[in-house]
This record gives C-alpha cells, sequence and structure tokens, in this order.
C-alpha cells in the first residue's frame, strides 16, 4: 500500500482501510486502525523528504554565497593592500628625498630607514636587506620584481636603488620628488574615478524602484 501510494496524493484512513481490507482479513478492528495509522505515517513521512523546489533554490544561493564570499574578501583585501602601498611608498618617496643628500648614507642604510615605516612592504625590505651582503644587485632585483606585484610605482624606487653604485645616491633619486606629484596625481584620479561609479551605481539602483512601479502598473 505504501508503494501504491507513495506518488499520490495522502489519501485518508478510510481509504487505507478500505485498500487494506481487500488485501488481507483483519477481523480486530483494532488492528486495521493500527496499520491504517502506521501506513499513513509512513506515507507522511515520505512525502516529508521528498526535495521542494525552494529547497533546490536555497541550496544554489547557499552555493553561491559560499563561492562568492572568499572572493570578495580576496578583493577587499587587495584594496586594502593597494591603498596601503600607495601611502607607504609616498613616505618612502619623502625619506629618500630628505636623506638623498646626506654624506655617507648608504643602500642599506637607506632601506633600513624606509622599513620603519612600511607594513606593505616589509618583508619585501627586510628580506633585501639580510640577503644584501651575499648579492647587491640581486638582492636588490628581487625587491623590485617582488615590490612591483604589490604597487607598479615601487619599480621605480627600486631603479634609483639600482642605479646608486653609477651616478650616487644624489642624482639615482633626482626624481623622486617628480614621482611623487605623479602618484599623488595618479591616486586622485583613481579616487574620482572611482567616485564616477559609485554615482553611477547609485543613480541606476535609484530607478529600479521606479521601473518596477511602471512595470507592475502595465502587468
Amino acid at each position: 500500500l505504501i508503494k501504491q501510494y507513495e506518488n499520490r496524493n495522502i489519501p485518508t484512513e478510510d481509504e487505507i482501510a478500505i485498500e487494506l481490507r481487500k488485501l488481507i482479513y483483519l477481523p480486530n478492528k483494532a488492528a486495521e486502525k493500527a496499520i491504517s495509522e502506521e501506513i499513513l505515517q509512513r506515507l507522511i513521512k515520505l512525502q516529508q523528504i521528498h526535495i521542494k523546489w525552494y529547497e533546490i533554490l536555497l541550496c544554489i544561493f547557499c552555493a553561491f554565497l559560499g563561492a562568492v564570499l572568499p572572493i570578495a574578501e580576496l578583493v577587499y583585501r587587495k584594496g586594502l593592500i593597494y591603498a596601503g602601498a600607495v601611502e607607504e611608498i609616498k613616505q618612502f618617496q619623502s625619506v629618500i628625498w630628505l636623506e638623498r643628500r646626506l654624506e655617507g648614507l648608504t643602500i642599506v642604510r637607506l632601506l633600513e630607514d624606509i622599513e620603519i615605516f612600511s607594513v606593505v612592504f616589509h618583508p619585501i625590505i627586510r628580506e633585501c636587506i639580510n640577503s644584501y651582503s651575499s648579492g647587491p644587485r640581486e638582492a636588490l632585483q628581487k625587491m623590485k620584481i617582488m615590490g612591483s606585484m604589490l604597487h607598479e610605482s615601487f619599480s621605480d624606487l627600486a631603479d634609483g636603488f639600482l642605479a646608486v653604485e653609477e651616478v650616487g645616491m644624489k642624482e639615482a633619486f633626482a626624481e623622486v620628488e617628480n614621482n611623487r606629484s605623479m602618484l599623488e596625481k595618479m591616486s586622485q584620479l583613481e579616487a574620482d574615478i572611482q567616485m564616477e561609479r559609485k554615482k553611477d551605481s547609485t543613480d541606476f539602483l535609484s530607478k529600479i524602484p521606479m521601473v518596477l512601479t511602471v512595470g507592475v502598473y502595465f502587468i
């Protein structure tokens, strides 16, 4: 009887009792009622375990949310690192511009000075300082490559360090001030672009209620 009714609407106890009498003789009414109730309970449980359409949609939504959240976290952290890298490069440029004329200033000493102001670039600068004695140019080249991955403007500073041995500290960082001004302008331009994008998104979202209202009205 359960197999007979599992893909149909749940019957009443009387309907089950009628079908039960066709299959087996039960002189005891209490036994018949107990069997009918047991069949009915099993049919109810079978129907409850079937997957509903809204459960499928909920599963898809949860899976999508579970996939998007880590990506969103990475994008957010990337934005924080990028913003921090820009500010640190500005501080590096200021320190270099102030110290580049000092007598007896060495590359390692200058790296240690800018390391004080670093958070995002700190591991890269510290690794360069530690490996500088074993191979100065190789250490600076590696610092340039690793730093450029965080922000492209770091490569200009690294090129200055690489040029110190050839042209001296003062000439190697002669363009630091211009680079700093350019970086500030680029940062301001990026901020303006982001503001325009947010404005466009806000304008689009503000029109959604009006579109929905008009759509519902026509429907």
